[in-house]
């Protein structure tokens, strides 16, 4: 009987060892399985971000297109100093009831900047804000509003409403990536 027991036990040990195998290979298969569909989701969130940056960055080639497009195509610093006084000409004539007064070409770095004083009585408010709107908006050469004034003023009892806008038309006389003459 002896011999019998010894046999049982080695075979129940034996089963035990099987059974914990396969327990053990049951529970690598499920962490394999999971970690197999967290990899195929992270797979899959990847090349939905791959269609989302080739996208982007069709929208950067666009915008790139058009601040080319509205850039002047010559910006060596002869042509942006005739840039600005062209744009100084066009704001004369913009502003003719306003008093105008600049002052020496400034460069600074990759700049070129003429500094400019605009005086003038504000008598119709509505143009005022027009022509501010309009020097805020350009561009080629770009007006940077320094300060801003309006002043009361009486004059021979009489009130006036002035105004004084110091600035600068300002240009750059390269771009990083574009050549001079491009």
């Amino acid at each position: 009987m002896d011999r019998k027991v010894k046999r049982l036990l080695v075979f129940y040990l034996t089963s035990a060892l099987c059974c914990t195998l396969v327990f053990c290979g049951g529970i690598l298969a499920d962490k394999y399985a999971s970690s197999l569909l967290t990899s195929y989701d992270l797979f899959q969130t990847i090349k939905v971000k791959k269609v989302n940056m080739k996208e982007a960055i069709k929208n950067i080639d666009v915008a790139i297109a058009q601040v080319r497009a509205e850039m002047p195509r010559n910006m060596s610093q002869e042509s942006t100093e005739a840039d600005i006084l062209l744009a100084l000409d066009i704001l004369k004539s913009r502003l003719k009831s306003c008093t105008i007064s600049i002052d020496t070409l400034e460069k600074k770095d990759a700049n070129i900047t003429l500094p400019v004083t605009i005086r003038g009585v504000l008598s119709d408010y509505h143009k005022f804000m027009n022509d501010l709107g309009y020097l805020q908006a350009l561009k080629f050469p770009f007006f940077v509003i320094r300060t801003m004034s309006i002043d009361k003023l009486e004059r021979e009892q009489k009130e006036i409403v002035v105004f004084e806008i110091k600035g600068a038309l300002t240009m750059r006389t390269n771009f990083p990536g574009i050549t001079s003459g491009s």
